[in-house]
Order: C-alpha cells, then structure tokens, then sequence
C-alpha cells in the first residue's frame, strides 16, 4: 500500500510513497510531492485500488505518467524563466526524463535520417536506459561509463540474433553495437554539458571494434549463379546490383523515369526503406519523397521512399547490353500487368516491384537470394547475403580497371577511403601470382606456370578484352 507522510518543510505540501517495478523488471521507491492533503489522499487512493486489483502494470504507467506531468510543469515554468534552465534541470533530471526531449531536439536540428532517429532510439531503449536511465544527469561519471560499456558487453543479443534459441546459445552484444551506443550516448551528455546541465563532461575510451569482412564471390561464381537463376524478378533484381554496385534500397528504388535506354543509363536518385513509425514522424518531410500504404494496418513501421544516403550515392551507372535487354522485357512486362490489373495497378513507377505494382522490402531480396543460392545447391560456405553483391560488383571493377580507385568509388556512390578500406581483397589467385613473381625475383630465373595461373589468365582474358589486345601488341612487337 502506499504511505502518506508530510514533507520536512514546514507541512506546506504531502508526499506519498509507493514501491512500483519498471518496464525493465527493475524495482523502484517512488516519491510524489502534492501541494494539498487532499490532493495526496486522492493519490493514495488510487494506487491502493489498483494494488488491490493486482494491476501493477497500471501502476506503473502512473509512475511515469507522473514523472513526464512534472517534466512538463518544468518545462512550462523554463517557457516562463528561461534563465532557470540549467539551474531546474541540474537539480533532479534523470537520464531518462531528460533523453527523450533531447533525442527529438537532436534529430531535428541535424535533419537525421528516419533509420538513424530509430536506431538512436534504440541505443536508448535498449541499452543505456535499463542501466542508467533513473541515474540524476548531473550524477552521471566517466566511471559509469566503463562500467555501461562492462556491462555491455555482458548482455546478450535480442530480436533475431536471439529467435528460437537457448540462452546458452545466444551470443553477447558486438563491440559494433557497443561502440554505436557509447557514441550516442557521449552525444547526449556532450549538448548536456554545453547547455551547461553537467559542469564536468564525462569521458570514455574509444571502443575497439571488430570487424567481421563481408564475404564476396569471384567473377565466375555471380555469372554461374545468374546463368542457373530460375527466377526472372530474381535474376533482374541481382544483375542490377552486381553491374551497378547498388544497394538493396537503391536498387528496389529505380523508377521507369531514371532509365534512359537510347544511353544505357539509370540514375540513382531514390533508395527505398523500411522505418519505424515513431522515427518517421520525427523525420524532415522534405526528405521524404514517397510514404507508402501499408499492407498491414496493425505494423508499426512503413515503407518509404527517400533520398539517396549521402551526396556521393545520387550518381549514374552505365549499363551492360545483357542487363539492358533484361530492363527493356521487364518495362514490356509491366505494361503488360497495366492492364491486365486496371485501375487495381498501384502505378508507383518501379522497376522492381510486385505484380500489383507495389514496392518490395529490400530486406526481401536476401531471403529470395539465399533461397536461389540453396535450391542450386551452392554451398553453405561458399553461400553470401545480398549486400554482398555489392561487394563482388566494386572488387570485379577495381581489377578490371587497374585498381582505378577514383572510377570505381564514384560507380559504387561513396568515397575512395571507403572502398580501399572495405572492398578490397586481394584474390587466392592474386596471392599465389605474386609469390611466384618473388620466388623469380628473389632466387634468379623464371617461375614455372602452373595450370591455375593459366585458368587464372584464361579467365581475365575473357572479362577483359582490353588485356586481349596488349597480349596481342605485345606478341606482335617480338
């Protein structure tokens, strides 16, 4: 039950207290000032009733509904006397209270992407509010921190990572995501310091982050999979991204409007995403340029179409004269579906879309690859998720280019660094050529050329027309 007891100032105002759990599962004392004892009775009141009828979920919900009632109340009296800001919010503002304006206030001011608002929100919610969310901001230590990241590192992965899995089984957070949520965090501290809401910025060591490399296939393993692709959307849907080293949004964003078949040209303008309701309504509108209907009234997210994700991937690709061929039946296919759904057709103006016409989640696109990838057979290890065909697409160009960095960067739509530093392997084949050349270089005399560094050659003479033509001038000279 909860107690009324009269405030050690004088009995100008009641308090009562209570004991409530949090989402988290965290047990809590809170205390409620009130001006008035009736005020206070009331309260008191109700929260007994609702003990009685074992609502505890309700309870909670008041608790919180009181603490956001008196956030409010101090903000209107801050509208009132703004000079009082920091000198309110200093005294008694949680982490929690104080993370929620701020994280609005943020996406606002830096115009965040609605994918970068959720997975803020989410640092937050799952990783940094469970710990020290009820923590009073200006208590908050660069000793907390370490022991935030200590405990991070503790905790094990939810959502997917952790589906249809014993506890034994799932595996702890990535020092990925403990790095993205540390830096989150040092964001809101870092605008609560310069508001001068913390006197001492906190300070935290910079997370080590390992680095998993993404998995890519060689030339020969794309045009065999493509070759024995048995799903024409599919097969369409892999040949762009591999030819124009695109992203599953962008690729699921190409209109009819971007392809311009008398060039053999398709703009990338648009990339299409899935986000969370809640970050969508906090997104710049302007950056919006197509909001989807959703197939499913109850989801709380919502398919967009937006702008590209930075300057860089608003670019053009070139096409192939196969792959332009492909776009030419899939445009006739389209009409085709015109009118044979009529007025039903949802005329979004998408190359890659449902029958209807509807857009398709480009997360859909891994599930569809990997299932292709197990019906012929590939396999497990030599198998690769859908945004690794990006990956083949840029390492195929770099070799094919001479490691023309500066071309294959602006193709894929982002910078040269970022390409050195992530699409870049050298090849099995690669490796093995080049001891054979130190082996020459170092010990005297010529290497013997064994049958793979012939298949080797024989296969980049294929792709590579223009090394056919220097082996030719150079035979010629001799």
């Amino acid at each position: 039950m909860a107690s009324l007891v009269q405030n050690r100032n004088g009995g100008k105002t009641h308090a009562i207290v209570y004991h409530y759990w949090t989402l988290e599962g965290v047990h809590k004392i809170k205390y409620e000032s009130y001006k008035s004892i009736d005020e206070a009775i009331a309260r008191k009141a109700l929260l007994d009733d609702l003990q009685e009828k074992g609502l505890y979920r309700e309870i909670t919900a008041a608790a919180m509904a009181y603490a956001e009632e008196k956030m409010a109340r101090r903000r209107r009296r801050l509208q009132v006397d703004p000079t009082k800001e920091s000198e309110i919010m200093r005294n008694d503002t949680t982490l929690r209270l104080y993370s929620k304006p701020w994280l609005d206030n943020y996406a606002t001011r830096k115009g965040l992407a609605p994918e970068t608002i959720a997975s803020y929100h989410r640092a937050f919610n799952l990783h940094i509010l469970p710990i020290l969310g009820d923590r009073l901001l200006s208590t908050i230590t660069s000793l907390d921190i370490d022991l935030l990241i200590t405990q991070l590192h503790r905790t094990p992965c939810t959502g997917s990572m952790a589906y249809n899995k014993e506890s034994k089984d799932i595996p702890m957070l990535g020092t990925a995501t403990i790095s993205r949520t540390i830096n989150v965090f040092m964001l809101l501290l870092k605008d609560a310091h310069k508001y001068g809401i913390i006197h001492q910025m906190p300070v935290a060591e910079k997370a080590k982050v390992k680095t998993k490399s993404r998995k890519a296939w060689e030339q020969e393993q794309i045009t065999d999979f493509l070759n024995r692709c048995a799903n024409p959307l599919l097969h369409l849907i892999v040949h762009l991204t591999y030819i124009g080293s695109l992203r599953p949004g962008e690729a699921a964003g190409i209109t009819v409007q971007d392809i311009n078949l008398e060039k053999g040209e398709i703009a990338i303008k648009h990339t299409i995403q899935r986000v969370e309701d809640d970050a969508l309504d906090k997104t710049n509108k302007e950056k919006i340029i197509q909001r989807y209907e959703k197939q499913n009234r109850t989801t709380k997210t919502t398919l967009i179409m937006k702008e590209p994700k930075t300057e860089r991937s608003n670019r053009t690709i070139i096409i192939t004269a196969q792959l332009q061929q492909e776009v030419e039946r899939r445009l006739a296919e389209i009409e085709g579906r015109k009118e044979y759904w009529a007025s039903a057709y949802n005329d979004y103006g998408l190359l890659i879309c449902y029958e209807d016409g509807t857009p398709i989640d480009p997360k859909h696109f891994n599930e569809l690859f990997k299932d292709e990838q197990k019906r012929q057979g590939i396999a497990k290890d030599d198998q690769i998720d859908f945004y690794a065909l990006r990956k083949t697409g840029q390492m195929c160009k770099l070799r094919l280019s001479n490691n023309d960095y500066q071309l294959v960067a602006a193709i894929g739509g982002h910078t040269p660094k970022i390409l050195m530093n992530n699409y870049n392997e050298a090849l099995a084949q690669e490796k093995i050529m080049l001891a054979r050349r130190q082996e020459a270089a170092c010990y005297g005399g010529s290497y013997a050329m064994a049958s793979n560094d012939e298949e080797y050659i024989i296969e980049r003479m294929k792709s590579d027309p223009e090394l056919v033509e220097k082996i030719k001038q150079m035979v010629r000279q001799e």
